[in-house]
């Protein structure tokens, strides 16, 4: 596992720019020919191709900024992974923060993390390793999350008032509309998690995968 969860950089500059560097075809020629990765973020490209990274203007859009801070805090968490049970807790713990972002990886992983006898353990934790920086190299689509959201709905679904349950489904269709960020919704249901006291969902990370006080930071 690598000391390093992601990075921030400098968008246009020359040196730490991903894809926003000015390209000159010459030293002495004035005028690029087009745009791309600066000399610095070239090699960070080369050496850390699957890290999560972003310009640090784009983390101005409210939904690249949760997508980024999502990753490096759940990668950053799995440095606390030291054995196979450790592994198994992280894994449930996610689960639908996982499911959210790809339910092919995520049921890969918890194979990994469940059927591992005889894999030595430094194999077993960097193979999770990769599979979960392969994780976050996309966002989550809105139509992963409005289905991990309608799963999580369904344990309240019979506990709700018909107006709670129709104030959350027009916040779902706002969220579709991409007029609300997704901590949005994750507010409501994890106050039903609360209200009605459901344990299994309390140690999910994906209600709340970063800490709460960054969550305006760059905004």
């Amino acid at each position: 596992k690598d000391t390093i969860d992601g990075f921030i950089l400098k968008s246009s500059s020359p040196s730490c720019a991903l894809s926003t560097s000015k390209i000159y075809p010459h030293i002495k020629t004035k005028i690029p020919i087009g745009k791309g990765a600066g000399l610095f973020a070239s090699k960070i490209l080369k050496k850390f191709p699957n890290h999560p990274k972003e310009e640090d203007k784009r983390l101005n859009n409210i939904f690249l900024r949760e997508h980024f801070f999502t990753s490096i805090f759940t990668i950053a968490d799995y440095k606390n992974v030291k054995t196979i049970d450790s592994l198994y807790k992280y894994h449930a713990k996610h689960k639908y923060l996982f499911m959210s972002y790809n339910q092919t990886l995520m049921r890969k992983m918890g194979k990994l993390a469940a059927s591992n006898k005889g894999v030595p353990i430094d194999e077993l934790l960097n193979n999770y390793y990769n599979h979960l920086l392969q994780m976050f190299k996309k966002r989550a689509r809105y139509t992963s999350n409005i289905n991990t959201q309608m799963h999580v709905f369904g344990y309240f679904k019979n506990e709700l008032s018909a107006r709670e349950k129709n104030y959350f489904l027009e916040l779902l269709d706002s969220y579709r509309e991409k007029s609300i960020p997704l901590s949005s919704l994750n507010s409501i249901l994890y106050s039903w998690i609360i209200r009605f006291n459901n344990d299994y969902l309390k140690q999910q990370t994906y209600f709340q995968p970063f800490p709460v006080e960054i969550t305006d930071l760059l905004g």
